[in-house]
């Protein structure tokens, strides 16, 4: 029986093969990977997620084009000059989902932009007039 190379727990390798006590041939030899925890100070890395944000209201109003712009200039005015890698984001016309997939704390700035959106369609929506006794309502 072939054995695996030579890396037994006493190697200080991140990865490799190992084996409890002295090797033998009928000896069950396991791969390993040792990942070091982060420097002192140092966060890991967060993961990526995907979130959905539905823009069917949002739309009645805005084109899809300005709502992208607007996401997509908060996130390059904040990576200027920095190692900055934007979300990827995608929109679904059928059920006008803006889906996107990134780190979690840069997706909030999709949050703060649709919030802003949605403030200022509810300031500037037309009230239709009162109608007077005998007319029906204009639009």
């Amino acid at each position: 029986m072939a054995r695996p190379p030579a890396n037994t727990n006493r190697s200080k390798s991140p990865t490799g093969f190992k084996t409890e006590g002295t090797p033998r041939d009928e000896s069950i030899w396991y791969f390993y990977n040792y990942t070091p925890p982060p420097p002192p100070g140092q966060e890991p890395k967060p993961d990526r997620i995907c979130r959905f944000f539905q823009l069917e209201r949002i739309l009645e109003t805005y084109k899809i084009e300005d709502v992208t712009t607007a996401i997509e200039t908060g996130w390059k005015m904040l990576g200027a000059g920095h190692d900055f890698t934007p979300p990827e984001i995608s929109f679904h016309k059928d059920t006008k989902l803006l889906i996107a997939v990134g780190d979690p704390e840069k997706l909030e700035l999709i949050d703060s932009v649709l919030k802003q959106l949605s403030a200022g369609k509810t300031s500037t929506a037309k009230t239709p007039a009162p109608a007077k006794s005998g007319e029906p309502a204009k639009p």
